[in-house]
């Protein structure tokens, strides 16, 4: 029952907590971009890694005993994303004092078992709640919500971070509903516009690629900063929780709901590894169209600097290129294996050096065409990539 003085207390305001999140994203983005740099690398190996490891297995029969490899991996890589998410975290709870990138991914690396608690116990039972219509799987989450800040600024551990969140958001829960609805569609709109208009660039862009990292980086933040504020603005309301509150979860429906959450959890992980195994594949070729692109790129750029080297005059062939300006000519892999091109260097002449590159002038016979009439370069191949951008455009063909 709240005293009189809480019953005076309100939550702020969506827009008092945006406006204020913003303020503090911004300040503290530095120290998070730092901090992605160490777990952000390992997480990306990993799951890199393993990525291309499933791909192997799934084409090679043999390959099928490193499927315990390739658990691990992941789960080591998993690791490596609490370990992320404690170093923001850190910064975020020491947001009003001077904390060094070093430092929080050091108090990061310590938080990470007891964070990976939290998650563990919050995964599993909402995990459970989804059963059951779903419904109680949002009330879950709602309620669990703050647990991370409990135990980072209370240092309160498992089930208690739980019981904690869920005695702040007692009686606010659909104001913290709503608040978090709100931000959530406003972040399926932002990654929604961002989607498609990245879908609209055709070409290989330096300061898109620059501004989908910020966003990446940036989000996260701004998504933990809101939540701490939410938090902060809770325990000033409801003070310390009592040492007997007794509310869920509970032993045994803790217990069931995470039995229930495992089998939830493995089923769609089985349904991704068996039944949706295209998406890995997709994520491959994605990962070799971006390189493509880049290749691209490099070929474009050391041309560029050859001719600015030489007078304003082309190289006559690619292999001029080799070893000043390029230590060999880029090879890629698109994922047709009816492409001549396919994993080899090979180039050839554009037939038709008085006028750009044509689609007429694409035959599927090399990796690469090069026009050294006006140094352009694009990829011999037919088709289009996941985006719907013809592989030809790969490059500057015009």
């Amino acid at each position: 029952m709240e005293d009189e003085n809480q019953k005076t207390l309100k939550l702020a305001t969506f827009g008092e907590l945006f406006v204020r999140t913003l303020n503090y994203s911004i300040r503290l983005f530095p120290k998070a971009f730092g901090v992605l740099i160490v777990p952000g690398v390992c997480v990306f190996v990993c799951f890199f890694v393993g990525t291309v490891l499933l791909f192997l297995i799934q084409k090679f029969s043999g390959l099928s005993p490193l499927i315990i490899l390739l658990a691990f991996i992941f789960a080591v890589g998993f690791y490596f994303v609490v370990w992320l998410h404690a170093s923001l975290i850190t910064i975020v709870v020491n947001m009003d004092a001077e904390i060094r990138v070093k430092e929080a991914i050091k108090t990061g690396w310590k938080m990470v078992l007891p964070l990976l608690s939290v998650y563990i116990w919050s995964i599993l039972i909402v995990g459970g709640g989804i059963l059951f219509f779903i419904i109680p799987g949002i009330l879950f989450v709602v309620w669990f919500s703050l647990s991370p800040f409990a135990l980072f600024c209370e240092n309160m551990r498992g089930r208690r971070a739980l019981l904690r969140s869920k005695y702040l958001i007692k009686g606010y829960w659909w104001n913290v509903f709503g608040r978090l609805s709100v931000l959530f569609f406003i972040g399926i709109i932002v990654f929604a516009g961002l989607d498609l208009l990245e879908k609209k660039l055709s070409v290989f862009n330096l300061f898109w690629l620059i501004f989908n990292v910020v966003i990446n980086v940036f989000w996260p933040l701004f998504l933990f900063v809101f939540l701490f504020l939410i938090y902060k603005n809770l325990s000033e309301i409801k003070e310390s929780m009592p040492e007997d509150f007794a509310g869920f979860p509970n032993n045994w429906l803790a217990v069931v709901l995470s039995i229930l959450g495992v089998v939830v959890i493995v089923g769609y992980l089985g349904a991704l590894l068996f039944l949706e195994s295209d998406r890995y594949k997709e994520l491959i070729i994605k990962s070799r169209e971006g390189s493509a692109r880049g290749n691209a790129l490099i070929l474009m750029s050391a041309i560029n600097v050859y001719y600015g080297d030489n007078e304003g005059v082309f190289p006559k062939t690619l292999d001029e290129l080799i070893p000043k300006y390029i230590k060999e000519i880029p090879k890629i892999t698109l994922g047709d294996k009816t492409w001549a091109g396919d994993g080899k260097n090979t180039w050839k002449l554009d037939p038709t050096p008085l006028d750009h590159i044509t689609e007429a002038d694409i035959d599927n016979s090399t990796t690469w065409i090069y026009n050294n009439e006006k140094g352009l370069i694009t990829i011999n191949k037919t088709g289009l990539d996941l985006k719907g951008v013809p592989y030809s455009e790969y490059g500057n063909p015009k």
